[in-house]
C-alpha cells in the first residue's frame, strides 16, 4: 500500500497531541525532517518523513 502525504495537523491529532506541541517537536527533529524533505513551511508531511516520525515518536497506525 502506497503512502499518502498527510496533513501535520492531522499526524498531530493521530499522535495525541495539540498541533503547537507536535510543532515543538518537529522544531528539535528539524534537521531529519528536512533531510526527508519536510520544512517549516509544508503543510504535508510526506511518507519518508511519515516513517521518520513513526520510528520516533513510537506511533503505531492502524
Amino acid at each position: 500500500m502506497e503512502m499518502k502525504r498527510i496533513y501535520k495537523s492531522d499526524v498531530a491529532e493521530m499522535a495525541g497531541v495539540s498541533y503547537k506541541t507536535f510543532q515543538r517537536w518537529m522544531a528539535q527533529h528539524r534537521t531529519a525532517l528536512q533531510e526527508r524533505g519536510v520544512t517549516p513551511q509544508c503543510k504535508f508531511i510526506t511518507p519518508l518523513a511519515m516513517e521518520y516520525i513513526r520510528h520516533e515518536y513510537y506511533m503505531c497506525l492502524n
